[in-house]
């Protein structure tokens, strides 16, 4: 088909590459090849078309018309739809930044001039001083990058500018904070989001409503700590979804319900659990880690039944031997001699069994948690851990689980003692008793704490 003339016309001083060879008779242009017109004698000009690529040359829009690039923007139309003159004005380039076609590419200047009399369809601004009077001009942009350039105030109390005919857009490595939910309401067109690397902290509802047409969304490295109910709602074509590096995130469990996402990067298994639960097809960058699960606070029936029945064991026998030693005390006819040691192993009992009623509380809390979130858990699951009532409780727990294993070093090292010095009484009585385990709780705090300890003896 791509037959080309192999000599030269008297009138004519171009190189006949540019020309197509009629079988066995002249030349014509080669725009003329493939134009539903039969220029050639034997119609040859038209022929194989359907299979024809423009391997190194112009290809006309919607169509398989091919054109050397000496016939692009010569100030005559050869395609059908002009599109080859279509570059003939470009726009002006601005100083110091670098343009090809319809492209504008900018780099570390320090504020970029731009009359904005003819559009750029393509902009990459970084690492300068962007105005948002300048960003108000780019009205025919389809991609539009402008990372690094210390944005504050991008579309926060009303549109910088017109986003209609934006595809991609990439406002990321800024310093962003916060982001007005009408921000995007003009993008319909936005199959692409970049906005990572700032520092938002809340989307607000609505922000993403009419971007039914985004297929990747990139929200990452921001302080988010929140997802909005219905965040995503509109978003039925999106199929990447970027979370990374935010901060713990809470968000209910239908967050994710009317998303189709193929691929979800996140750290927070949490994110991963509500996705796969709206969509079991989703690929997740996380996986749960054990003991947790995605479902209720205890994997497993069996374990909650196990953890409930420890812990009720644990409130009635402990509370029945607080009961039964006070109760035997007050029956008692004798009074108990300080000196003999009963006083001293009444306390040290009585505070073994506080100890582990502390613990019994504990393990009934969580038993009430999860019959509490149900299945829905996992959605809750960072509240839940945030919230003072865990925290105090695992304190708690945490100081009574350490004091008793003190209590109990304690209780060995007296019977060491007793057998060692049989006679010596002294060690036995109450007040001894109560004086070590009143300093073993700043030692308790202390393993708890090792920091405040260390950080105060340095500042000393």
């Amino acid at each position: 088909m791509e037959t080309l003339c192999s000599r030269f016309y008297a009138d004519i001083s171009i190189s006949t590459h540019h020309y197509f060879k009629c079988h066995n008779y002249y030349c014509v242009p080669f725009a003329y090849t493939c134009d539903e017109e039969y220029d050639c004698p034997m119609g040859n000009d038209e022929e194989h078309c359907e299979n024809r690529k423009c391997t190194g040359l112009f290809q006309c829009k919607n169509s398989i018309r091919c054109l050397h690039y000496y016939e692009v923007s010569d100030g005559k139309a050869d395609c059908i739809e002009g599109d080859d003159e279509h570059f003939t004005n470009l726009p002006a380039c601005p100083i110091y930044c670098d343009c090809l076609g319809n492209a504008l590419t900018c780099h570390s200047i320090s504020t970029v001039l731009w009359n904005g009399d003819k559009p750029f369809f393509f902009i990459s601004i970084s690492d300068s001083i962007v105005k948002p009077e300048l960003l108000r001009q780019f009205l025919e942009v389809v991609m539009l990058k402008l990372p690094t350039n210390e944005l504050k105030d991008f579309c926060v109390s009303k549109p910088a500018l017109e986003l209609f005919s934006v595809r991609f857009l990439d406002i990321s490595a800024n310093q962003i904070a916060n982001v007005d939910k009408k921000c995007f309401h003009n993008a319909v067109n936005l199959i692409k989001l970049i906005i990572s690397f700032n520092v938002i902290e809340t989307l607000p509802s609505g922000l993403f409503d009419r971007l039914k047409r985004l297929t990747k969304l990139d929200i990452s490295n921001n302080k988010i700590s929140h997802l909005a109910r219905g965040i995503f709602n509109e978003l039925h074509n999106l199929k990447v979804l970027n979370v990374i590096q935010n901060y713990e995130i809470t968000f209910s469990i239908d967050v994710f319900r009317y998303l189709q996402l193929d691929i979800l990067l996140t750290k927070d298994f949490h994110i991963c659990c509500i996705a796969q639960y709206s969509e079991e097809q989703t690929t997740c960058s996380s996986y749960v880690q054990w003991p947790f699960t995605c479902s209720k606070l205890f994997g497993t029936k069996g374990l909650l039944i196990l953890v409930w029945v420890f812990a009720l064991l644990i409130l009635f026998s402990n509370s029945l031997s607080i009961f039964c030693g006070i109760y035997i005390v007050k029956q008692s006819k004798q009074p108990i001699d300080a000196s003999s040691g009963g006083k001293g192993y009444e306390i040290i009992v009585t505070s073994l069994n506080i100890c582990d009623l502390i613990t019994g509380i504990h393990l009934l809390v969580l038993v009430l948690a999860d019959l509490y979130y149900g299945e829905e858990y996992i959605g809750f699951d960072v509240e839940w851990r945030k919230s003072i009532l865990c925290n105090s409780l695992s304190v708690i727990s945490l100081f009574s689980s350490i004091m008793t294993i003190f209590i109990l070093g304690f209780l060995s090292i007296s019977r060491i003692l007793i057998v060692k010095f049989p006679m010596r009484t002294q060690i036995k009585r109450s007040y001894v008793v109560i004086k070590a385990i009143v300093c073993g709780f700043p030692n308790v705090y202390t393993i708890q704490h090792p920091n405040v300890y260390i950080t105060k003896t340095k500042l000393i």
